[in-house]
């Protein structure tokens, strides 16, 4: 990239805060680049379109360079945004999305040494065959196949970045714990405890002895991506399979255990045949057990009490339960980030938001981005992770095809199963049956509602603000 290369030979970047006033750069100029070439153009006027859709390209390629020359977190953000499919820009999702497949990665002479100085050993003593070229590299390693020298199993080996420890140490969010390989093995081994009679999910067995905390061998286990839907579709007739079982995978972290997996883009959620059933089964294969968000049981089940309130429609207990997390007025919102309805919604359970409703709240200023940013501040860090892990999931289903609605009604699932713990099967049979009949009431209503009245029309101002009929 010419802003990269010119950026070096100014000497701006380097490691530490020289990268840091190089990454700075080059979002001022970002945002430089919106405001001085889109003063002046009316909105909404195709000359205004085209000429955002060409800044968004420009952005997109510069924040594509940040992602790969700095590594670490920004690899990350920029993979995320990547994933934003239904938020970010369309130039911005097509330019990012190469960072799903494959990240910058290290030559072997250069990445082996990591294992040699933490295993005390040479490649060739654990080895009898490497691959030099990576299988996969992403934001904090790279991934070798090989095989053991002693047992001849086929492994893959991940391996750390070297003197990113250092690297971190400037960067905007603390990565320490996925640093540590030692503690993505734990992770690995509580999700696979959680998930033990779950036999639609797998998890690569670990080789503890031959791993250290730079590295980590592992069972080597071949699927498909989990967006690759000609190749779910080949396999197993309907992507929809694949992305049902990953969706309850997630409710059970969510819900049941508090252990969430939060870097679910498609780089780490194979799909491969079950070995157990029948030809069309598939089952999961999730790799990369490093960044999880552990929530403790009494912020779990509030959080299960909340989504149940928000699927219910009960918003006076919604009000509550946000009180209780300190998120105050900002309540009305969360309706809107986790099931897709505004509090004064109209709409079945899984009906979308519609662009007439989005400039209907910008026009009201129930949405702006002062009011946007103070919620995702006030917001615990565990309903900002639980939302993103959703946001990711819900993408991935989007793309098999998947419907909303059931993606809801599944998530629900185990909120009430939550709920119910310890508890009766009554007290589960009836929280299901509250659930139903205020959905049922709900829909029949709404139904009922548009044959006689119709959907309620929105008509645009001057300035393409909505106006309330």
């Amino acid at each position: 990239m010419k802003g990269g290369k010119f950026l070096q030979k100014l000497g701006l970047y380097g490691g530490g805060s020289q990268k840091i006033l190089c990454n700075f750069i080059i979002v001022a100029y970002s945002v430089y680049d919106y405001i001085s070439n889109l003063k002046g153009i009316p909105y909404p006027s195709d000359e205004y379109v085209n000429m955002r859709e060409t800044i968004n390209t420009r952005v997109a390629k510069r924040l594509l360079y940040l992602s790969t020359s700095s590594g670490g977190i920004y690899f990350k953000a920029g993979q995320y945004i990547g994933t934003l499919e239904r938020i970010a820009p369309k130039e911005y999702i097509e330019v990012l999305k190469v960072l799903q497949d494959k990240g910058p990665a290290l030559p072997y002479e250069k990445i082996k040494i990591v294992y040699e100085a933490d295993m005390k050993c040479k490649i060739e003593d654990v080895f009898s065959e490497f691959d030099k070229t990576p299988v996969a590299a992403a934001s904090l390693a790279q991934v070798h196949k090989a095989k053991l020298k002693e047992t001849g199993e086929v492994v893959a080996v991940k391996l750390q970045f070297p003197r990113l420890r250092t690297q971190t140490k400037y960067d905007l969010f603390s990565m320490v714990k996925e640093l540590d390989f030692k503690q993505e093995v734990v992770n690995a081994e509580r999700t696979r405890q959680n998930f033990k009679k779950y036999s639609d999910l797998y998890m690569p067995k670990n080789n503890i002895p031959l791993s250290s905390r730079r590295a980590i061998v592992m069972e080597y286990v071949e699927g498909v991506k989990i967006n690759d839907i000609e190749g779910l579709k080949e396999q197993f007739g309907e992507p929809q399979k694949a992305s049902s079982i990953l969706i309850d995978v997630f409710a059970k972290m969510i819900f049941l255990y508090g252990h969430v997996h939060c870097d679910a883009h498609p780089g780490n959620i194979l799909v491969r045949q079950h070995p157990n059933k029948p030809k069309g089964n598939p089952q999961i294969v999730l790799l990369d057990h490093g960044f999880y968000c552990d929530i403790d049981d009494e912020f779990r089940l509030n959080f299960c009490r909340l989504w149940y309130a928000m699927v219910t429609m009960d918003y006076g207990e919604v009000k509550d339960l946000s009180g209780k997390l300190g998120i105050g007025q900002y309540f009305r919102y969360l309706p809107l980030l986790f099931t897709y309805r505004t509090i004064n919604a109209k709409k079945p359970l899984g009906g979308t938001v519609s662009k007439e409703e989005i400039e209907f709240l910008k026009g009201k200023d129930e949405v702006n981005f002062e009011k946007i940013s103070f919620l995702m501040q006030k917001l615990p860090s565990e309903i900002v992770f639980i939302f993103k892990a959703m946001h990711i999931i819900g993408l991935h289903n989007f793309r098999a095809g998947g419907q909303t609605r059931k993606r809801l009604l599944l998530f629900t699932n185990d909120a009430i199963a939550a709920l119910a713990y310890k508890h009766s099967i009554f007290y589960r049979w009836w929280l299901h049956v509250k659930f139903w009949f205020k959905l049922i009431i709900f829909e029949k209503a709404f139904w009922l509602y548009q044959r006689i009245w119709g959907f309620i029309e929105i008509k645009f101002d001057e300035k393409n603000k909505a106006i309330e009929q």
